[in-house]
């Protein structure tokens, strides 16, 4: 069984998208516990309350398998910690089992 594989939001190679609710965090560093096919995909980013995407937060293309993959952006986290924000994670043939924040 893979670790915290109980549930994950999954998406066919079409693609889908999560907007979660707003949601408050402490930290500086995102990690996700995901799979991807050779061809699938993991994109997230932080929005405003709104849905709208805030200016430094969209990560590249993140592929592979892993149970504690960093999620980089362009400005730091600790820019946002605290505040309420959403997280819009795009799928494509992919698994997320779960995201923290440290």
């Amino acid at each position: 069984m893979r670790l915290d594989g109980f549930f994950s939001w999954y998406a066919k190679h079409k693609g889908g998208c999560v907007l979660t609710k707003p949601l408050t965090f402490e930290g500086n560093e995102l990690e996700i516990n995901f799979s991807t096919s050779v061809a699938g995909l993991v994109k997230i980013s932080i929005c405003d309350e709104n849905g709208t995407v805030i200016e430094g937060y969209e990560s590249k293309i993140i592929f592979g398998d892993s149970v504690n993959r960093k999620v980089k952006f362009e400005k730091p986290l600790s820019t946002v910690s605290g505040k309420a924000v959403r997280l819009k994670i795009e799928l494509k043939d992919a698994h997320l089992y779960s995201f923290k924040f440290n």
